[in-house]
């Protein structure tokens, strides 16, 4: 049997939204994986840091923290973390950041960098979802190349698809003779 180039696209089209539309709930699906094993990652990241039971030595690190200006406790902070000082970010991470006279955002600052530095594999996994996520942005299920593929398959664009569907709907439903009683 020969098929005219319509009835290809007819039949073509129509296997091809079947398709099209599983395609983009397993992608939706995909999406919603990886955002949430993104959202772990970061939590992973920014989780607090628990002070260990050392007595007095923790309120005293937290005192000197509190009582340097903001520079020189950055400077404390940093050459902790550079010589793996874990008493001391302990002590000052580890309890509310008002207690070493932090802000909640330098707390997150220095956590994320102490994370960083003790997890490197979680920040290269991190950045590698993260650039698959905006891959699939870019060319997934709302995605011009997404559309783009299966047009390919049709060799018709949307608009061409939809018109051959509409004429042959036209046509099968003149063809239908309905019985009189």
């Amino acid at each position: 049997m020969a098929w005219t180039p319509e009835n290809r696209i007819l039949i073509v089209g129509k296997e091809v939204e079947k398709h099209k539309h599983r395609l983009a709930q397993r992608l939706d699906r995909a999406c919603r994986d990886l955002d949430a094993r993104i959202a772990h990652t970061e939590g992973e990241l920014m989780k607090p840091l628990e002070a260990r039971a050392l007595g007095s030595l923790n309120a005293e690190i937290r005192n000197h923290a509190r009582s340097l200006e903001r520079p020189e406790r950055s400077k404390l902070i940093r050459q902790a973390m550079e010589a793996d000082d874990d008493t001391t970010l302990a002590s000052i991470l580890g309890s509310p950041p008002y207690l070493s006279r932090l802000s909640n955002e330098d707390r997150d600052h220095y956590l994320h960098q102490y994370h960083a530095k003790k997890n490197p594999h979680l920040v290269a996994r991190l950045a590698l979802m993260k650039k698959v996520r905006d891959t699939m942005d870019s060319t997934g299920g709302n995605g011009s190349a997404f559309h783009l593929a299966f047009q390919n398959v049709v060799k018709a664009k949307p608009q061409m698809v939809r018109a051959i569907n509409d004429a042959n709907e036209r046509a099968l439903a003149a063809l239908r003779i309905e019985p009189t009683v």
